[in-house]
């Protein structure tokens, strides 16, 4: 359910228990696949001052514009509650040996980034899958220019995280190429060739994850206020050499992953989990 006055905003703030903030901002694709090279933003100062003065533990979804609210919502998802490893449940797959190469790759980032590793401590640790979570929920199916993998577009929003204090921007279109590095394997010679992501070959198990892993990393804002991965949308260039970058952090961990099937990794998982769980 939608609220777009600000006395229903204030309403329920005071009668929620998380707080996510978010500011919208105008993004425009490039050849090479994603991200924005202009942004605007709106930020009314006494909204912000209600989310400063109602010092809340809720848990929302907020947007606004230079007019004021826009909508709010509650976010999905639940935490573990060990602050030192604040992050989310895996999102159900359904049967682990049906999965689709989608969830195949969104299981194996989860799975990077849940862990104590090199890769999950880049992207800010385990409070990263509250990202991958919102993310995959967004994904859809598309087709355009083989060249590129995967695309963002639209306006995204900003949002902060009270739990976990990541700081993270979703847009509202983010689109995987069916006829891309994803999906496609170069087979016919008279076929324009799909280009490798990265060392690995199109549609792997690797140049999956790496994808994923890639846009990610365009999500998350670190603490300097630069992104994770700075925005490559209209610079081929630039978008290997992010790629290059991320490579440099999880290719270990990509490596190590496909040596473990999908079955074996959604148990270990579910185990951590429980395990956490009970701890707690």
């Amino acid at each position: 359910m939608f609220f777009r006055s600000r006395l229903n905003f204030a309403l329920l703030l005071f009668a929620s228990v998380g707080l996510f903030t978010a500011e919208a901002a105008t993004e425009q694709s490039g050849p090479s696949g994603s991200d924005p090279q202009q942004e605007t933003a709106g930020n009314p100062r006494d909204l912000n001052s209600v989310i400063a003065l109602l010092k809340i533990r809720s848990k929302l979804r907020v947007a606004h514009d230079a007019n004021g609210v826009t909508f709010i919502a509650p976010v999905s998802g639940r935490y573990m509650q060990d602050p030192l490893k604040l992050g989310q449940d895996l999102l159900p797959l359904g049967n682990p040996r049906k999965l689709s190469p989608l969830d195949e790759a969104y299981l194996d980032a989860f799975s990077i980034l849940s862990s104590g590793n090199e890769c999950s401590r880049w992207y800010g640790g385990p409070p990263a899958t509250e990202v991958l979570n919102e993310f995959k929920q967004r994904i859809m199916l598309s087709r355009f220019d083989r060249q590129i993998a995967f695309q963002m577009t639209g306006t995204y929003m900003l949002f902060i995280s009270a739990q976990t204090k990541i700081t993270y921007r979703i847009f509202p279109r983010n689109e995987v190429n069916l006829e891309g590095a994803f999906y496609h394997r170069n087979g016919f010679v008279s076929e324009a060739r799909v280009k490798p992501i990265g060392v690995f070959s199109p549609s792997t198990r690797e140049a999956r994850m790496l994808i994923l892993l890639h846009e990610l990393g365009h999500l998350i804002k670190k603490d300097d206020g630069d992104w994770l991965l700075p925005d490559d949308g209209h610079n081929s260039e630039l978008s290997d050499k992010n790629t290059e970058q991320v490579l440099s952090s999880c290719g270990a961990q990509i490596r190590n992953t496909v040596r473990v099937s999908f079955v074996h990794e959604w148990e270990t998982i579910g185990k951590s989990r429980t395990l956490q769980v009970a701890a707690n």
